[in-house]
């Protein structure tokens, strides 16, 4: 475990020294910038951003894990293996993002988290949130909404996950 707070407090150290550059870096750009669009310049990054999805027929609370909004770019944070319905949901907040902010989001990245043995493994999926991903959602969505107005159960997961905090409530 002492190794691993070591690990952290060098990451830490590093992550302050860029942190501490960039702010530098855009205060002697521009020198008479007030302290939120300083924040706004030197992190271009946001994280847990909410955004209103009811535009298209989803939570008006819906959580990003992170977006860099310069570049056009979503990121989802999943923990355990990948699974071919990630994309999707990235290219859902794609839209919902597209429908309230109108600019393009067209960079999905999916960043795996996983435990192997006793290291900590990041796997990053980087892809382009194509009219595919965009649509391929949109009718997941509608199979979805189609379900609840018939008012039909999903079926129990035949292998459901052994983190899935929901197990106790489907498997018998």
């Amino acid at each position: 475990m002492n190794e691993l707070t070591e690990f952290c407090g060098i990451i830490s150290k590093w992550q302050a020294t860029r942190i501490e550059s960039k702010v530098l870096e855009v205060k002697a750009k521009y020198p008479f910038l007030n302290e939120e669009s300083l924040v706004q310049l030197s992190f271009p990054i946001a994280t847990e951003i909410v955004v209103d999805g009811s535009l298209l027929g989803l939570s008006k609370y819906l959580r990003a894990d992170a977006a860099w909004m310069l570049g056009g770019m979503i990121f989802d944070i999943k923990l355990g293996r990948k699974e071919d319905w990630h994309r999707l949901q990235v290219a859902g907040y794609a839209l919902a993002f597209e429908s309230v902010f109108e600019r393009p989001v067209d960079i999905g990245c999916t960043v795996y988290i996983s435990k192997v043995g006793n290291t900590i493994r990041i796997d990053r999926d980087f892809y382009i949130i194509s009219d595919y991903y965009r649509s391929s959602f949109l009718e997941k969505r509608d199979e979805l909404q189609m379900m609840l107005l018939k008012d039909r159960e999903p079926e129990v997961a035949s292998n459901c996950p052994k983190y899935c905090v929901f197990k106790s409530f489907c498997v018998k």
